[in-house]
């Protein structure tokens, strides 16, 4: 049976629902809650040759314009994060709202345009940042195998940034940076609850 266009609305309620409880747990500091964000991204924009959107079900993916909050020049930055000094130590958040939008953009612009290029001059666009967590490192699925590329940005801090992450290091005690994925996803997820709420609010 073919689910309903009441189903559907419903599905997205439910989704919208994940977005707002799952960023608001990585908010207050569980970093883990953007392998669950992930999921809902991809549940909501991403597209197989076997797999349908929610977003694409509901007949509105094409009509969107999503929020852009890219900051520009994506080479050598975190994407989409910033680093936050908290009195001991800098670590990855995303700005969410404290950020300056760009020019909304539709669907592929928006998933595939590059944010991130790292010392390695590897590429990153949003898709190459949610899919990873959602589809190997454990949102839905472990892959006991990594792209290079993504794991020396998760793994080896391919952006040669350096921060101070541990309090007990002293004064100038810097460490490779942490990855920003998960602080890039949590901003995407933004960008896609903003997108909905925005422009498909009689829905919600």
């Amino acid at each position: 049976m073919r689910q309903s266009p009441e189903d559907l609305v419903e599905h997205l309620r439910d989704q919208v629902v994940f977005l707002r409880v799952s960023g608001a747990a990585f908010d207050e500091g569980v970093e883990a809650e953007a392998k669950r964000l992930a999921v809902t991204i991809r549940v909501l924009v991403h597209d197989t040759g076997s797999s349908h959107s929610l977003l694409k079900q509901l007949g509105v993916k094409d009509q969107l314009r999503f929020v852009n909050t890219q900051p520009g020049d994506p080479e050598g930055v975190p994407g989409l994060a910033r680093a936050v000094w908290n009195g001991d130590v800098w670590r990855w958040a995303a700005p969410l709202a404290d950020w300056m939008r760009g020019k909304p953009l539709a669907f592929s612009a928006w998933w595939e345009t590059a944010v991130i290029v790292d010392r390695k001059t590897s590429v990153f666009d949003r898709r190459g940042l949610v899919l990873p967590l959602a589809h190997k490192e454990g949102g839905a699925h472990v892959d006991p195998d990594l792209d290079e590329a993504y794991a020396a940005l998760s793994r080896l801090n391919s952006l040669g940034w350096h921060m101070r992450q541990d309090p007990t290091a002293g004064p100038g005690g810097m460490q490779p940076a942490r990855s920003s994925v998960p602080a890039n996803v949590r901003q995407i997820a933004w960008e896609v609850q903003k997108t909905i709420e925005e422009q498909l609010s009689q829905l919600l």
